[in-house]
Parts: C-alpha cells; sequence; structure tokens
C-alpha cells in the first residue's frame, strides 16, 4: 500500500468520524518515524496544531490516492464494529451508503456481492432497530471475512489510536 492510499484510508476514516486531529497526527508520526526520510507534507501533518479539522484534511486531500477501493472501505467499517466504536445497528447505514448509493470503486468481488445481498435484505425489513438474528450473524460472519485480510487497514487504525494493539477501542476514544 503506498502512502497516498494510505493517506486516503486515513481520510475516509475522518470522513466516516472514526478518526480526528489526535488520531491524525498519530498516523502522521507512525508514518514519518517508519521511513528514513519523511516526506514533507507527512511532516507538516504531523507537527499541525490546528483545532479546526478542515486544515488536517486539506493536506490529506492534496496527498490522497483518487479513491480508497470498496474493500478497504468496508474494512474500515467492520474493523470499527469489531472495536466496539460502532453498534451493528449503525454500521450498517454506512455500508449501504458506501456499496450502494456512493459506490466509488465499481468492481464488486464475491464477498462484496454478499453484504450487498445482505444490506439490501436489512433494507426491506425496513432498516429496523432489532435486526433478525440470522440476518444479524450473516453481517457478523462477512464482517470476520472482510477482517481477515484486513493487516494494512488495521495498521493505519491502530496509529491513529482507533484500535489498542489488543484489537480493542483505543483510550483516545473510549466514551
Amino acid at each position: 500500500m503506498t502512502l497516498s492510499e494510505k493517506a486516503a484510508i486515513v481520510l475516509e476514516a475522518v470522513e466516516q468520524g472514526f478518526i480526528h486531529e489526535d488520531g491524525i497526527i498519530r498516523w502522521a508520526e507512525s508514518a514519518s518515524a517508519a521511513v528514513e526520510k519523511p516526506e514533507p507534507w507527512l511532516i507538516k501533518l504531523a507537527l499541525l496544531t490546528s483545532s479546526n479539522i478542515t486544515d488536517y484534511t486539506r493536506i490529506l486531500r492534496g496527498q490522497s490516492a483518487e479513491s480508497v477501493p470498496l474493500h478497504w472501505r468496508v474494512q474500515m467499517v467492520a474493523l470499527a464494529h469489531q472495536s466496539g466504536l460502532l453498534n451493528l445497528h449503525d454500521c450498517l447505514p454506512k455500508l449501504f451508503n458506501i456499496l450502494i448509493f456512493d459506490p466509488k470503486e465499481a468492481q464488486e468481488d464475491s464477498l462484496d456481492k454478499q453484504l450487498h445481498s445482505a444490506l439490501v435484505e436489512w433494507e426491506g425489513q425496513g432498516g429496523l432497530e432489532v435486526i433478525e438474528i440470522s440476518l444479524a450473524n450473516n453481517f457478523e460472519r462477512l464482517f470476520r471475512e472482510y477482517l481477515a485480510d484486513a493487516g494494512e487497514v488495521t495498521a493505519i487504525a491502530r496509529a491513529a489510536g482507533i484500535i489498542s494493539t489488543a484489537g480493542t477501542l483505543g483510550a483516545a476514544n473510549q466514551p
């Protein structure tokens, strides 16, 4: 994964509400420390002291890949759910938006198609507060499958402090 793709994932996480200013700084510091000669924009991001999120997103937008692959976008939401940041009921509208309303990447693999079908079934039930147990179990299974190869997205989430090294909700984001 390129630095530009990582920046795009961080930007997507900001837009989804998973990362705030302090998480962006932690990620930028971590990414800078991981290379011998960090990019100037990454250093600027790590040293930024603004309390305005748009100052951070402006830098990220200028360096981000054009779009984040669908699979990574879904992994981010599944990771937020697994980490306790989002409950299942809050995940589903985000996923519905990613897969159905705003599919920035048109290619869907078989796992994406299964999730798409499950989301259509959920929406067909009226997006109810109480999700049928078999459907909830199906979502949980799909999330596990997405997260089976989410190493790089997970690393970004850890660096940003969204999840701890144990895979639980990071201290910076706990209520």
